[in-house]
């Protein structure tokens, strides 16, 4: 497909600025530190009738020390299975989004096992899995009272484990809790990244036409440098810059990264937040799975920006299908949903008791660099935020009553009459404050909570009705008129809809004896405006050498 572009020159701006001050780099809330997905293989039994039984541990940032026996404080989170697990995103579920969930965080082990057809927690494989889990756990800093397993095949229920020494025995409970669930309510923490640093040839023979497959380098190995084929980042730090380089040099050099970021993001920077500049800026292919959610905190910023300066293959999948804030199926990156505009009469209404207007909706992402991204995935999982409603207009104030009056007699009998008036009609009732608007629809921040709102899912983007008008005051004054309806919020990159003027006050009661009225006079007075609904938000907008390539 053709590369989808939508110039900004306020977001070149903004780019421009970004660079050049390290404040606006990061966004307060976001996750300041990445940390480094590891993994190796183990072997927890062997048979002299099927031979070895593998294991696949996964652990954070070199945290692995085989001399450690003391008892740390992670959990162990085992999932087996019949093959090795290589799915990235159930990778990042069973690993990143378990480990979350606890201050203390989790390992995660794929153990190869027989289902034989025996219940998950009597299966023989598993419990000598949990065994030896129970003896290496201080190498990892786990705690061996902490292993949870979860059964893929029966609905990713967990089952809490455990060996007891003392008896070598495997104790298992009944499942409570599924894994989905708990995962589910990711979307109630903040956000996290983790990195995994893809490598080849560790072990092997090593080919050209492998090599170029891998690094894009081409058939001569004067092409493998670090900082030419090999990119420059400290993973590779053992490839030679220049001079002699061999075949072995390459082992292990790594050929992509991948940022897996979970929960909630405000304004995600790609160069900053999810890798560092250092990778951004190297020519290494570069992935992002999106499996949080992504809002932003204002109309300025995105909730994902794909910065200036990337090199190589950059790839974004949106793997989160179900938007959280209480939203189910929907956009999980979505802009800046659009203010509700404030009702005439109240604190911030538009000024002379009119509505003010909403608040535009926001930017979903930006890209200043190339990126790829599934067609289904940039249709459906990334929108605008709507604009506000506005705010309904104050209604008029209702119009002065009559005098009350009459005639008396003067002269000898009653030859004459003279009015007399009694200056009372009475002053008109005070209009209704206007309603206010809706929310557009989108994600905004709730720091009560902690979590990205979901405005419309929540209720939040219909616009509010106004007050009733206040009666008039002593005699025959007329009501008040009733306040104006805020407008509704626009849905995903629509504009919000406009609030409602005030409704005219009613007219004064009438005078008597032709004896007039109220200072303010008997008609009721027209209501103020009511406030225009906030601008769409835009989807997507590149600037520089931005573009989406939907694949």
């Amino acid at each position: 497909m053709d590369p989808i572009t939508n110039p900004s020159a306020e977001q070149e701006q903004r780019e421009y600025e970004i660079d050049s001050n390290p404040e606006l780099q990061r966004t307060e809330g976001n996750p300041t530190v990445a940390k480094e997905m590891m993994w190796h293989t183990k072997i927890y039994k062997t048979l002299a009738t099927a031979g070895d039984f593998l294991c696949y541990i996964w652990y954070y940032d070199h945290d692995y020390d085989p001399l450690r026996t003391s008892t740390g404080s992670k959990r162990i989170h085992i999932v087996p299975s019949e093959e090795k697990l290589e799915d990235a995103i159930d990778i990042n579920r069973y690993f990143n989004c378990y480990s979350n969930l606890t201050p203390d965080g989790a390992i995660y082990v794929n153990p190869i096992i027989r289902r034989n057809g025996t219940k998950f927690q009597s299966n023989k494989d598993l419990k000598d899995c949990v065994k030896y889990m129970s003896g290496v756990a201080g190498h990892y800093g786990a705690d061996p009272s902490k292993i949870v397993a979860t059964d893929i095949i029966d609905g990713n229920k967990i089952y809490e484990m455990s060996y007891d020494v003392s008896a070598s025995t495997v104790f298992s409970d009944v499942s409570n809790e599924t894994l989905d669930n708990l995962v589910t309510n990711q979307s109630v923490q903040s956000g996290s990244v983790s990195k995994d640093y893809s490598t080849a040839y560790s072990s092997g023979a090593i080919s050209m036409s492998g090599l170029d497959y891998y690094f894009q380098g081409g058939y001569s190995l004067g092409g493998y440098y670090r900082g030419s084929g090999i990119a420059d980042i400290t993973q590779n730090s053992h490839v030679p810059s220049s001079g002699t380089i061999s075949f072995n040099d390459l082992r292990g050099s790594t050929y992509r990264v991948t940022a897996n970021a979970n929960g909630n993001w405000a304004h995600a920077q790609a160069r900053y937040e999810l890798f560092n500049n250092t990778e951004w800026t190297s020519g290494i292919n570069k992935v992002i799975n999106a499996n949080g959610n992504f809002g932003s905190n204002n109309t300025s910023d995105p909730a994902l920006r794909i910065n200036s300066g990337g090199s190589g293959k950059i790839d974004i999948n949106v793997s989160n299908a179900n938007g959280g804030g209480g939203g189910g199926v929907a956009p999980a990156i979505r802009g800046h949903a659009g203010s509700k505009g404030v009702g005439g009469g109240q604190v911030g209404d538009g000024g002379g008791a009119k509505g003010s207007n909403g608040g535009a909706g926001g930017l979903g992402i930006h890209a200043a660099s190339p990126v790829n991204i599934p067609a289904g995935h940039f249709n459906s999982r990334i929108a605008a935020g709507g604009g506000g409603g506005g705010g309904g207009g104050k209604g008029g104030t209702g119009g002065g009553g009559g005098n009350n009056g009459g005639y008396k007699c003067s002269g000898w009998f009653c030859h004459s009459q003279y009015r007399w008036c009694h200056g009372n009609g009475g002053a008109g009732g005070g209009g209704g404050i206007g309603g206010g608007g809706g929310r557009g629809n989108g994600y905004y921040w709730d720091p009560g909570g902690g979590w990205w709102v979901d405005s419309h899912h929540s209720g939040q983007g219909s616009g509010g009705g106004g007050a009733a008008g206040a009666n008039g005051n002593s005699r025959a004054g007329g009501t008040g008129g009733t306040g104006g309806t805020g407008g509704n919020g626009g849905g995903h990159g629509s504009g919000g809809n406009n609030g409602n003027n005030g409704q005219t006050g009613n007219n004064g009661g009438g005078d008597r004896a032709g004896c007039g009225y109220h200072s303010s006079g008997q008609a009721g007075k027209a209501g103020t405006d009511g406030g225009g609904g906030g601008g769409a938000g835009t989807k997507s907008s590149t600037s520089g050498s931005g573009s989406f390539n939907l694949t």
